[in-house]
């Protein structure tokens, strides 16, 4: 056909067509671009036609970029950054100081006096989920913190289950774990390459299969939404046998091109329209049409997507494809990870006006220190240390079971312990030191081998330079200025025979030291390779370095006695703690689509408001907004409380994003004007009509810009019409539309309607327009419109 033999003749190989956005994925590898247009690199690209009959007009050119695989954020950073509403995140990564330097002058005892290991309380201090679900059923705390688990939510979980079904774009899902029920669970199978059909039209699939997942990160973003409360493991958000269907993205791949994100939503699109029809069939058939409709009532189902991944640049054929999808669907609300940056970094899908940008906060509410901090992040939720579910396979070595296990670390002689140490009676007994190394639990290197080895112990300080004398001996390094695959093979390099690494100088002297895996490191694998080695908190660490030096002073040595045990993967249910943006995004999704089963009268932006409009503040926040949390913590059952008192009308509504004032790339000018022909019906029913007009214009030159996008939000001020803000709780906002876009004359204009407002109440505007070369950066300001 033409279009194929003008690509051909253009010296471009189409890869993929997507009909519906009159785009063509090509593979350009020459480099060149035949319409004289900015050349592109060899590889992907992808190409705007004015019609897929014929590639005589190509209305643009752009390169196609590849998503990384996710990954979570180990532990050690996880619990090293947390900090207030307005902190900025602290490096996981920096130098850590010497010991003896400077800084830890006051933590060195005095020559010849005797030292007492600090005592840690039982359990781990920084993970209040530690060990959750390997003995009983146990619930999160971010499924409390987002109020899931209250009565009123664990009845809509069960009731409306069938009203929603979620789509995980993931990595993929074990379905051996038990955690998941195998009736409502789904997903894409596919041949794990992309083809499209350019002679029939016919849509293409590109997907892994499934129910296969060799990360592990699908598995838990995916309990994270509906995990089954079954009597074990954990609970996700909606764990009543909720609808999933996942959609494997990675499959064993590290990437994946961008602009197959578009093809994972028309592919959960197009499942939510499956479910839709199979549910229609079912009521044309008056077969058990009662049951049927009591059991699903899916004509109404909708469909919330989440998405665990990002780029940090957008992509002009993915945001114009979400822009038309979400124009057409209301029925679909899509979530994102803001990002692990620590910065304002901006990522992208998060980044697009359509998708809700997620950060991450820890049990006590802080703002993670690893969360994307920008102008895209809508709302916040728990995403550090949470605990889900992971593939079966996984759980063989893992640290989640690791922890429960004692008797890890023995000496010889024991250890002086005080008597206030957890199981101790004053005494150096092996029980109490048993109980000492089990408060905070010794911690699991990935990829390092289970055995026993008994050596005496050699003190390498931070081994930047080595270990000297560490021959067939044990090696004791503390955390700081060199990476942990480079500190075991210095300790293996100097002839020692295992090591225990310890917590930096700077961290808290009982905060439980995690999460180092040593498989991502092939190059600084010794020959012969990994020793056994352990991870222990800092005040377990300081307790080894002490005693051995005491040890020296009197002769002698610190013999110790590691005793890694074998790990069998789990035959049911596996689970492990995980942290990151990526753990956050779901737990926001699982809100949505419990909130929205509830209340299926709704559209998707009339769920977005609500949750932004319930969300939980920072405590030390007056602001109505921060790029930190967005609007704030997602609340489930302040969302469903309001949307109860605040029914739906099904209509597309403006949401609220921000009301802090900045100073725009682009010069703005807002105005409005009320509709006075509709006045004498409109006050019969309570209500004002307003037009609103926005022009963007370059700052420089005064001159108005066209096709800029432009999001705007209506929303009633809080407190009542004598307050600062003047204005009335009761009065609703709808507009025809939120996600606008500028005539040649630079303007964009919203018609929208005010019910319940009465002369004196205030309204406030909000307008995001593009601020910077890319036209992501928005800019937020407030506007008020005096009825």
């Amino acid at each position: 056909m033409q279009v194929l033999a003008d690509a051909v003749r253009n010296g471009w190989s189409v890869l993929r067509e997507y009909p519906k956005f009159n785009r063509l994925i090509v593979s350009t590898l020459d480099g060149t671009d035949p319409t004289a247009a900015a050349a592109a690199a060899p590889g992907e690209a992808t190409v705007g036609v004015a019609s897929l009959s014929s590639m005589s007009h190509v209305a643009g050119v752009e390169r196609n970029g590849f998503i990384r695989a996710p990954r979570p954020v180990p532990d050690y950073e996880a619990t090293s950054g947390s900090a207030g509403a307005f902190g900025s995140a602290a490096s996981a990564g920096q130098q850590q100081p010497q010991p003896g330097s400077a800084q830890q002058q006051g933590r060195v005892r005095a020559r010849g006096a005797k030292a007492e290991p600090q005592v840690c309380s039982a359990g781990d201090p920084n993970n209040p989920d530690a060990g959750m679900g390997l003995e009983s059923e146990g619930v999160p705390y971010g499924i409390s913190m987002v109020q899931a688990d209250t009565p009123e939510m664990r009845a809509i979980a069960r009731e409306h289950r069938d009203k929603v079904l979620y789509c995980v774009i993931d990595t993929g899902l074990d379905i051996q774990n038990q955690e998941f029920d195998k009736e409502r669970t789904s997903g894409c199978i596919g041949p794990g390459v992309a083809g499209g059909n350019l002679t029939t039209r016919e849509s293409f699939k590109y997907c892994y299969n499934w129910n296969e997942d060799q990360h592990g990160h699908g598995t838990h973003t995916s309990g994270t939404i509906a995990a089954l409360r079954n009597g074990r493991g954990v609970v996700g958000v909606s764990p009543e046998g909720a609808h999933m269907y996942h959609y494997n993205f990675f499959g064993p791949n590290e990437q994946e091109p961008v602009d197959l994100t578009v093809a994972t939503w028309l592919e959960c699109i197009d499942e939510l329209d499956s479910c839709l029809s199979s549910a229609a069939t079912w009521l044309e058939s008056n077969d058990e049409l009662d049951r049927r409709k009591a059991a699903t009532n899916t004509p109404d189902m909708k469909l919330v997507i989440s998405m665990s991944f990002g780029v940090d640049y957008p992509n002009t054929f993915a945001q114009t494809a979400i822009k038309s999808l979400a124009a057409e669907r209301t029925d679909v609300i899509w979530f994102c990870s803001a990002g692990n940056s620590g910065d304002g970094t901006m990522g992208c899908p998060a980044c697009y006006p359509e998708v809700i940008s997620v950060a991450a906060v820890d049990w006590a509410g802080r703002v993670a220190g690893f969360s994307t901090r920008n102008a895209a992040v809508d709302l916040a939720a728990p995403g550090v240390k949470t605990v889900s579910t992971v593939p079966l396979a996984n759980t063989a070595g893992s640290d989640y079971y690791f922890s429960g296990t004692r008797d890890i670390i023995s000496t010889h002689p024991p250890l002086t312990l005080p008597t206030s140490t957890p199981g101790s009676s004053g005494s150096s007994s092996s029980s109490s030191a048993s109980a000492f190394f089990s408060a905070p639990p010794v911690g699991r290197i990935k990829g390092a081998p289970s055995g026993s080895v008994t050596a005496d112990l050699v003190n390498c300080g931070l081994a930047s330079n080595g270990c000297p004398g560490a021959a067939g001996k044990m090696c004791l390094v503390q955390r700081g200025q060199t990476t942990f695959c480079q500190k075991i093979a210095s300790c293996v390099a100097a002839g020692g025979v295992a090591a225990v690494l310890y917590n930096a100088a700077d961290k808290p002297a009982c905060e439980r030291f995690t999460g180092v895996d040593v498989t991502t490191c092939e190059q600084e694998r010794p020959a012969g390779g990994w020793p056994v080695a352990v991870t222990v908190s800092r005040a377990q660490g300081e307790a080894l370095r002490a005693a051995a030096a005491d040890a020296a002073a009197k002769g002698g040595s610190l013999s110790v006695t590691l005793a890694v045990p074998d790990s069998a993967p789990q035959k049911e249910i596996g689970l492990a703690a995980f942290s990151g943006t990526s753990m956050a995004c779901p737990t926001a999704a699982g809100v949505a689509g419990l909130v929205w089963s509830a209340h299926t009268s709704c559209s998707s932006s009339e769920i977005r408001a609500a949750l932004e409009k319930t969300a939980k503040r920072p405590d030390n926040s007056t602001s109505a907004w921060t790029k930190e949390y967005g609007a704030g913590i997602v609340q489930a059952l302040a969302a469903h409380q309001y949307l109860t008192q605040h029914p739906c009308s099904g209509a597309t509504v403006a949401t609220l994003e921000s009301a802090a004032v900045r100073t725009p790339a682009f010069g703005v000018d807002l105005s409005h004007t009320f509709w006075d022909s509709h006045w004498s019906w409109a006050k019969a029913q309570n209500m004002s009509f307003v037009s609103v007009n926005i022009t963007v214009t370059d700052p420089e030159t005064g001159e108005p810009l066209a096709d800029q996008d432009v999001r705007i939000a209506v929303r009633p001020a809080s407190g009542s019409s004598s307050g600062p803000e003047g204005s009335s709780p009761e009065v609703k906002v709808t507009c025809e539309k939120h996600s606008l876009e500028t005539d040649d004359d630079g303007v964009a204009s919203a018609a929208c309607t005010l019910q319940g407002a009465q002369p004196g109440h205030k309204v406030t505007l909000i307008v995001k327009v593009p601020a910077g070369d890319s036209g992501f950066r928005e800019v937020v300001l407030p506007y008020e419109l005096v009825v």
